[in-house]
């Protein structure tokens, strides 16, 4: 008979991990938990039922188990979330943001460093040129410390 359930916090852990180990489980159930809107379908024989009924623990088979678990994720993935756990999860990406900036600023700082010293360079050629042509050009009759002076 198919009957849905909420099962507690205690009933999840336990049944994800025979999820996880393919394995059956027991579980205490009560009358309380067996709801015409509850989260989670189950198919219970009737001697689990009668069971249920009396206080017993009834198992779970690993069929049983495996179908349940798959819910129970579906069910989790919809009603999980919010802005704290996507915080924590953002946590690494940020850190990594923040360094790659840092890296980044690295980079943009090398590039205009060379950009500078370029024209640096540019300026200095220049201006070593520029003395250069003025040394060479004939203007003069040489160097003189006065007028009138004798040349050396």
């Amino acid at each position: 008979m198919k009957v849905y359930v909420d099962f507690t916090k205690d009933q999840l852990s336990k049944i994800d991990t025979a999820y996880k180990n393919k394995s059956e489980v027991s579980l205490f159930l009560s009358k309380d938990q067996f709801l015409q809107d509850g989260n989670f379908p189950i198919n219970l024989s009737s001697v689990q039922l009668d069971r249920i009924k009396k206080g017993e623990k009834i198992t779970l088979s690993k069929t049983s188990v495996q179908e349940l678990g798959n819910k129970i994720k579906t069910f989790l993935k919809k009603h999980s979330g919010g802005f704290l756990p996507l915080l924590a999860a953002a946590i690494p990406y940020i850190a990594g943001a923040a360094g790659t900036a840092g890296g980044i600023a690295g980079i943009v700082s090398a590039v205009n460093s060379k950009k500078h010293q370029n024209k640096m360079e540019q300026e200095t050629k220049r201006h070593n040129k520029a003395l250069e042509d003025i040394v060479q050009k004939k203007n003069g009759d040489g160097l003189y410390v006065k007028k009138n002076l004798k040349k050396f």
